[in-house]
């Protein structure tokens, strides 16, 4: 009986040496893909990016309704989302374990924010967009800026589970 259980605990430590020994070869980029380059890192510099660019498109898209505060909700959610990933860039360069539960917050608002833009434009291509640019492009713009936002979100998870803690 003993023989087996011994076999048994070989082979669990056998399958948990190859998980962790995978785990670290992606967590050090030796696997080529994109999902080896989806990492903290990633996800902070694009937060910076984000952050910045975020604000300063949606007025420039919005400058001509800016004067009807009705429209204001529409333009402050990129202004909240923007400081929101600057804060979170912010925590993780000040500290990784603490900032990180702060940038994955972000992005999952940001995702959140982006599906609903993404799919509520996506229903109104009819419709003329306030920056006079065409409709298909600006979903398409937004589509783009919600999938960096879900890899953003994974990059900024993936690290957490690292084995060398």
């Amino acid at each position: 009986m003993s023989a087996f259980a011994s076999a048994q605990h070989t082979h669990r430590d056998e399958r948990q040496k190859r998980y962790t020994d995978r785990a670290e070869n992606e967590l050090d980029g030796e696997h080529r893909g994109i999902l080896a380059h989806m990492n903290l890192t990633f996800s902070r510099r694009l937060a910076l990016g984000f952050g910045v660019l975020l604000p300063i498109v949606e007025t420039i898209r919005r400058w001509q309704q800016l004067g009807d505060v009705r429209v204001w909700p529409s333009w402050l959610d990129d202004v909240l989302l923007g400081a929101a990933l600057l804060y979170g860039a912010w925590r993780v360069a000040k500290n990784l374990e603490t900032g990180r539960p702060w940038l994955a917050a972000a992005w999952g608002l940001t995702c959140g924010m982006a599906y609903t833009s993404f799919f509520g434009q996506l229903a109104r291509l009819d419709q003329p967009d306030p920056s006079s640019l065409p409709a298909a492009w600006v979903v398409g713009i937004k589509g783009v800026g919600f999938l960096l936002a879900i890899l953003a979100l994974a990059g900024s998870l993936r690290q957490a589970f690292s084995p060398k803690r």
